[in-house]
């Protein structure tokens, strides 16, 4: 730990430290000193504020606003800890087809993913975006399409809550969309 009282005396110029023959100097710095201390030390546990494991518990309920988890102040802190670190797991899986398979699976899904444009044979020149087509109405870019969806609402909504930016997503062999 930083002792600021001498710190502070140690940057000052030499001559300010030998013309303090009585002290008063010193004893201001040391009075200045104690508080720099523990500044800094608050200062230093600023990162563990955004870490859901190092975060204090009266600092969750910020922390889980700040990604938008569900906090329940009735429960304890390992449960809310949890949520969070889930939460953000859902942010950075967000928008990628991994994190769309990811949570339709824990609804009990059981198909595929399929993304087109790995479909697509290989030509020696270079595509134009949405020429090169597909058997049937499907282009092979930026679409991806769903096999045995579920029927019901919550997995539609978390489909297309969790759709890849700039993509067209298509459900199964009946629903062939442009």
């Amino acid at each position: 730990m930083v002792n600021f009282a001498d710190r502070l005396i140690a940057l000052l110029p030499e001559v300010y430290a030998e013309s303090d023959a009585n002290g008063d100097l010193r004893a201001y710095l040391s009075v200045i000193g104690p508080t720099l201390d523990e500044l800094k030390a608050r200062i230093d546990h600023v990162p563990d504020l955004s870490s859901p494991g190092d975060c204090p518990p009266d600092f969750l309920c910020y922390l889980a606003a700040l990604v938008g988890a569900e906090y329940d102040p009735t429960s304890s802190p390992a449960p809310q800890r949890q949520r969070i670190q889930e939460a953000i797991e859902r942010y950075r899986r967000k928008g990628t087809t991994a994190g769309l398979a990811h949570e339709i699976r824990q609804l009990g899904w059981q198909g595929e993913i399929v993304e087109t444009f790995r479909l697509v044979m290989r030509l020696n020149y270079r595509s134009k975006l949405n020429h090169q087509k597909l058997p049937g109405r499907r282009y092979n870019h930026g679409i991806y399409g769903i096999t045995e969806p579920l029927e019901n609402d919550e997995f539609t909504n978390t489909a297309i809550r969790h759709q890849p930016a700039g993509t067209i997503m298509w459900l199964g062999e009946e629903n062939n969309t442009d």
